[in-house]
């Protein structure tokens, strides 16, 4: 399991994207890049499903931020509308992607790392 610190180092580098993902061959869900390096590295693949459940029926033009916070092996996910409302808040029971706050970005069917958008 990737350290903390080791996953920010890596996250770092993800200030564009390159590539878009499609989460299912016939939905508008796109990831990118920086998600998906994400992921890999946490072995946290479950979380780009979270997001697309928490997000399949929003309104695409909205700008919403995708909070996960890990620790002692628990994760919240906290989905907020302009940096502040929260409308929804999902937790998982276990997890072993490495401990901290990350943030994420989703609009217009795109799911992005923060520093992607």
């Amino acid at each position: 399991m990737i350290k903390s610190e080791a996953l920010e180092r890596i996250m770092a580098q993800c200030y564009g994207t390159e590539k878009w993902y499609r989460y299912f061959p016939n939905n508008n869900f796109l990831y990118t890049d920086g998600v998906k390096t994400f992921a890999e590295n946490a072995e946290a693949y479950w979380f780009i499903t979270e997001a697309f459940l928490m997000c399949s029926e929003l309104p695409k033009d909205e700008l919403y931020e995708i909070d996960l916070d890990v620790k002692d092996s628990k994760a919240d996910i906290t989905l907020k509308v302009a940096r502040s409302k929260i409308v929804k808040k999902w937790h998982i029971d276990y997890t072993d992607c490495p401990e901290g706050h990350w943030v994420f970005f989703y609009t217009d069917h795109v799911f992005m790392w923060h520093d992607e958008y």
